[in-house]
């Protein structure tokens, strides 16, 4: 049933205070849907996801995945570390193609902006926090 619970899981503490919600089915669904609106056609089954956020940021986690799943791409798993140095390693070190992330992980993972951003990496999607135009403007004209 599309109301029936997916996932109990704890919310990043963006908010200054994590909590647990219910992810359900069609919430699930409907932002699957919603990438494919969203990206217009630039990411597809050929695509590698990178998938590092730890479960303790739920909502994270499974945007990471839902990308994949939206596509049939390729969904990369790495284990999460301290700092966000790791984000752009593993970006390098695993072709990644597609970014899903905060605004913040991506400019502490790229302090060059887009010019130190590997050729593999084509699209980046953002959540959670306010994206600074001054951060997406760069961004958006080397990706997609």
């Amino acid at each position: 049933r599309p109301e029936s619970a997916l996932v109990y899981c704890y919310t990043g503490g963006t908010t200054k205070h994590s909590k647990c919600v219910v992810v359900t089915h069609a919430m699930a669904l409907w932002e699957m849907e919603q990438y494919a609106a969203a990206v217009q056609g630039s990411i597809s089954r050929s695509d590698r996801v990178l998938c590092y956020t730890s479960a303790y940021w739920g909502a994270a986690c499974f945007g990471q995945l839902d990308i994949a799943l939206a596509f049939g791409a390729c969904c990369v798993f790495v284990p999460s570390e301290p700092g966000v140095d790791f984000i752009a390693q593993a970006v390098a070190r695993h072709r990644i193609s597609v970014l899903g992330t905060v605004p913040s992980q991506l400019r502490g993972a790229y302090p060059g902006g887009p010019e130190s951003k590997p050729e593999c990496l084509r699209a980046i999607l953002t959540w959670g926090e306010k994206l600074p135009v001054r951060l997406s403007a760069p961004w958006k004209a080397r990706c997609a």
